[in-house]
């Protein structure tokens, strides 16, 4: 919102910019002409102007009505203003607003007819030489230039906020996936350390209950049940911490796959994806790696495919999780640097739980990422 709002602000300031010079200029060379400088030159000076304002909306057809306001001057016979200076506004105009075409071709236009008239020197009063046709030129030139860097300049700002935006979802999604991460290591920690622990507790107690027999001290048999029943609830309570820190994001996406896709669309890409339901029901480990491979798939896509759209798919396949990540982008020749380390590591983590990852690419036919990852850990 904040990003619309400048643009129109920048828009607004440079159509009044632009219609103030044209009026200013169009206005002090009147003037200094001193010939027949009557009060319908001076409004039509200012309905020059006024059409440059329209081409803040409508280029196009600003730039035509420009020109033909143009000929109906002369043809009115007001003292000359120059062909091309009445239609500075509207060249620079329609050259930022992304129809450079059109104004060079209105451009050619006028500077084609002054040179008909200089050539035929049917126009004598129009007082041409060669250094004001030059500058015609230069000054037609120079309008087009100036609108097109701008609109250049402004493509790179939205292109580097988008590039921003961008950055943040990737960081935020990041830590997410290392905060699951972290939970997950120290859920493993509890497990296999004091859940151990409390479990040798609970085996000891149990000897000791069985080596005291029914004669033994009542005080000492009593003890030890209490102690049994005190591991017990602690290994309830242990088991009810690590099921929480092994817990994942709640909502119908376990891998983070709208996360992803949210990212890549503020990069200005098409995206289709496809979780499979059955995907929320996955050990954590395995949305783990799963979720770390979309993401560095999906990064490799945005970083070097040079694509327009991207399909993300998890589903769940003869008792794998299959996953695929797809750009139509260059594909091979395009995804040569992230073919290196960022495909090998994706590979290794598909490893770790038993399953594989590989590529389908060729040059400019697009980049897949391939992986399976088997449902049972034993796999």
């Amino acid at each position: 919102m904040d990003s619309d709002l400048t643009r129109l602000r920048s828009q607004f300031v440079e159509t009044v910019f632009a219609c103030v010079a044209v009026l200013v200029l169009c206005t002090v060379v009147l003037a200094a002409g001193g010939r027949g400088a009557s009060p319908g030159a001076f409004l039509a000076v200012a309905g020059f102007a006024a059409l440059t304002a329209l081409g803040a909306r409508l280029p196009r057809t600003a730039l035509a009505l420009t020109i033909l306001g143009i000929f109906g001057y002369y043809a009115a016979g007001f003292p000359p203003l120059g062909m091309v200076l009445p239609a500075t506004g509207t060249l620079y105009l329609a050259a930022a607003r992304g129809r450079a075409p059109w104004a060079v071709g209105g451009a050619a236009v006028l500077l084609a007819v002054a040179t008909h008239y200089r050539v035929a020197d049917e126009d004598p009063a129009a007082g041409f030489t060669g250094y004001e046709y030059v500058t015609e030129v230069a000054l037609a030139a120079a309008a087009i230039a100036l609108g097109a860097a701008t609109r250049s300049a402004r493509e790179r700002q939205r292109q580097a906020a988008r590039i921003a935006e961008l950055v943040a979802a990737e960081q935020a999604h990041l830590a997410e996936q290392r905060m699951a991460e972290q939970r997950i290591s120290i859920a493993r920690e509890l497990h296999d350390t004091v859940g151990h622990r409390l479990t040798v507790v609970s085996l000891h107690a149990s000897v000791a209950s069985e080596a005291l027999g029914p004669d033994g001290d009542s005080a000492v048999r009593e003890a030890l049940v209490r102690v049994g029943e005190a591991n017990s609830e602690a290994l309830r309570e242990l088991r009810t911490a690590v099921r929480l820190l092994r817990r994942e994001p709640d909502g119908p996406d376990p891998l983070g796959v709208a996360a992803l896709v949210r990212t890549a669309e503020a990069a200005g890409l098409r995206v289709e994806s496809e979780v499979d339901a059955a995907a929320g029901e996955l050990r954590p480990e395995l949305i783990e790696i799963a979720g770390r491979i979309l993401t560095e798939a999906t990064t490799n896509a945005l970083r070097h495919a040079q694509t327009l759209s991207l399909r993300i798919m998890a589903r769940i396949s003869e008792g794998a999780l299959c996953l695929e990540v797809a750009d139509d982008g260059a594909g091979a020749a395009a995804n040569a640097e992230a073919s290196g380390s960022g495909i090998a590591g994706m590979r290794e983590r598909a490893e770790l739980v038993g399953g594989s990852l590989g590529v389908r690419t060729a040059p400019g036919s697009g980049f897949t990422v391939l992986a399976r990852l088997p449902l049972e850990e034993d796999s």
